[in-house]
């Protein structure tokens, strides 16, 4: 039986996951991903890529940014990976019946989590620099990871990378288009939401605006689109890890 991938069912439960949860996945994000990405944004200014006309100017000016701010950037970072993978592990995992089992369940895996991470974030990065379209195919079959160690905590950190490419295995483009869509539709809404929060702190306030509110709102606007993508990911990897079972118990 060819295995597939159905949007509707996994959008659906994707939506049911996060509703179910909907208590601690708001405690886990509101300070995770929400708290520490206002701050983070309140604090770092922004890189100013406007008017760059050269990827070597761009880079030059990312290099500096990131030097200039990484005392803040770096935790900012290392704190939101970890609430995501605390989300990841109480959506994936039906014996996570409080905040605390999610975060100390997430804090004993999170090193092999982040290193397997890492390993496919270049491997990813590596396709989109020789030819975009393998680096997309490489993420899409990679998507499923933080659910697979969440929910495999057993399996080591190679291990969970195979695991994880197993699962996706004939739906990679499928997965990705998947992906696509709610990642178009999700960015149009928030950068339409941004602008009229913009506009409103703009006439309130004049040219300099209100940086403590359109921070905020855009910090609250991307912990949205996260939680989605979250809810999404854990949808398509319950929906594909039976169907890939099936196809290893085939072949054995």
């Amino acid at each position: 039986m060819p295995k597939k991938l159905d949007y509707t069912a996994a959008w659906s439960e994707a939506m049911l996951l996060l509703g179910s949860h909907r208590e601690a996945v708001i405690a886990i994000a509101g300070f995770f991903l929400f708290a520490v990405g206002w701050a983070s944004a309140f604090l770092v200014p922004d890189p100013g890529l406007k008017g760059m006309e050269t990827l070597a100017e761009m880079v030059e000016l990312l290099r500096a940014h990131f030097a200039a701010n990484w005392m803040v950037i770096v935790p900012s970072a290392l704190v939101g990976a970890y609430g995501g993978f605390s989300i990841y592990v109480l959506l994936s995992r039906p014996d996570m019946v409080t905040i605390g089992d999610a975060l100390t369940e997430a804090l004993k895996r999170f090193l092999p989590y982040f290193v397997a991470s890492i390993l496919t974030g270049w491997m990813t990065f590596i396709g989109l620099l020789a030819v975009i379209l393998p680096g997309f195919y490489l993420l899409a079959r990679f998507v499923v990871l933080p659910a697979t160690v969440a929910t495999r905590p057993e399996l080591g950190i190679f291990e969970s990378i195979r695991e994880s490419w197993a699962i996706t295995s004939r739906v990679g483009w499928a997965t990705f288009f998947l992906l696509f869509i709610v990642a178009v539709v999700t960015w149009l809404i928030t950068v339409v939401a941004n602008l009229l929060v913009g506009l409103v702190c703009v006439l309130l306030a004049g040219p300099e605006g209100v940086p403590l509110i359109e921070t905020g709102v855009a910090a609250l606007l991307s912990t949205g689109q996260g939680l989605i993508f979250i809810a999404l990911i854990v949808a398509i990897y319950r929906q594909l890890q039976p169907q890939a079972a099936l196809d290893a118990s085939a072949i054995e």
